[in-house]
């Protein structure tokens, strides 16, 4: 296999991207932070600089963004003296979009859109190849740290330190909007950064990225690797803010827990403000938990399946409008929508009451298959989506 070509370059980012071990938002200049538009210029840099091979390429990027902490360097070694061959403005976006932060202003850098409506982090996803070709070129230290470097500190991190907000999935921190679909340059987050653990907290999005990473990661070893990693990383850099002891323990153990549940057992839900949902009129009704029932429905119309992000979006645009402008409705009537997409799209969501079926809106949620099933059925995986995936998430509390 060749690895000295761009396509195969690409190739290996893609591919990570769609198993999906990594991810988690960001202006600069004009450039569109998109998974598209980063490939692009790595192009460049490979067109600019020929030679350098797949690990050269990544261990490039790597420099951009800064990532050759005692930490990174544990597992990967230091970093040469990279002076790649760039134009100014490539140079300064892969400095911007590779190094990840929270900004003060509740943004998050470091991470880009993707054509599936999706956000992907870009340091664990370079740390993961580099270590992944270390590893194949014969690295066992590599290959130890595809782990910590990826996901495991990460979340320990998030685990220890403190939060700001109550709620139980802080930990993991918020999730966020970007302010545009077409041309996306800054990612807000939904709410205030509680800790240092934010920076690199996974979200691992996409159709097929959770049901391959559930295959590939054993959930009985995770607690075990963010143990391991958090120990390396307080000798290594030490952090005296971090939590210790029993009170370590119990953290991570309830940590692990959550991400399971939120990243492995419930299905990506895409967010009111990435479909374009226009806000809810008046004030919704709190549902009162937990909930007995979940009531299945189909669209009728739209009556196509919608097999694309924008063609979803769109759909769950067009049924609000109708929902509120024909049918005098608050929003949308349907608590959560299911595209073909492999997607799940969040109407009312887990805790407003829905308009779905008549004389039950309380007592359950209410699912839209999004097309016209009075003949046939959705496909096997939509099915699967809502049967297993969605109705469990229920029953444990949601996403």
């Amino acid at each position: 296999m060749r690895i000295t070509t761009m396509g195969t370059m690409v190739t290996h980012l893609i591919a990570l991207v769609v198993l999906g071990i990594f991810t988690c938002a960001c202006g600069h200049a004009t450039f569109p932070w998109t998974m598209e538009h980063f490939i692009k210029v790595v192009e460049q840099v490979e067109t600019s600089n020929p030679g350098q091979g797949a690990l050269g390429l990544v261990r490039v990027l790597r420099s951009f963004g800064g990532l050759e902490d005692a930490f990174v360097q544990h597992f990967l070694g230091p970093l040469k003296d990279e002076s790649p061959i760039l134009a100014p403005e490539a140079s300064d976006f892969l400095q911007a979009v590779i190094g990840h932060r929270v900004t003060g202003k509740g943004e998050e850098e470091g991470v880009v859109l993707t054509a599936d409506g999706t956000t992907v982090a870009l340091t664990p996803l370079l740390l993961g190849i580099e270590a992944g070709l270390l590893a194949a070129g014969g690295s066992d230290q590599a290959l130890s740290g595809l782990y910590p470097l990826t996901l495991a500190k990460a979340l320990g991190l998030s685990f220890l330190q403190p939060h700001s907000s109550p709620l139980h999935t802080e930990i993991l921190g918020p999730d966020g909007c970007w302010d545009s679909m077409t041309s996306p340059r800054i990612f807000a987050l939904s709410a205030p950064a509680g800790g240092a653990g934010l920076d690199s907290a996974p979200r691992l999005i996409s159709p097929w990225r959770r049901g391959n990473f559930r295959e590939l990661a054993n959930t009985s070893l995770l607690q075990g690797w963010v143990v391991e990693s958090l120990a390396l990383y307080r000798k290594l850099i030490g952090d005296p803010g971090l939590a210790e002891g029993a009170e370590s323990e119990t953290a991570i153990k309830e940590g692990v827990k959550e991400f399971v549940r939120r990243y492995m057992e419930c299905p990506t839900i895409i967010p009111r403000c990435q479909w374009g949902a226009k806000p809810y009129r008046g004030t919704p009704t709190q549902l009162t938990l937990p909930l007995s029932f979940l009531y299945v429905h189909h669209t009728y119309e739209p009556g196509q399946p919608c097999l694309s992000f924008q063609q979803c979006a769109a759909n769950m645009r067009s049924m609000q409008r109708f929902h509120q402008e024909d049918r005098g409705w608050d929003d949308i009537g349907y608590s959560f929508v299911a595209g073909s997409d492999g997607y799940i799209y969040e109407g009312r969501g887990w805790h407003w009451q829905g308009a779905h079926t008549l004389g039950h809106n309380s007592r359950g949620y209410g699912v839209s298959f999004i097309g016209d099933y009075t003949a046939t059925l959705p496909s096997q995986r939509s099915l699967e989506l809502v049967r297993d995936r969605l109705a469990a998430c229920a029953v444990g509390g949601g996403g």
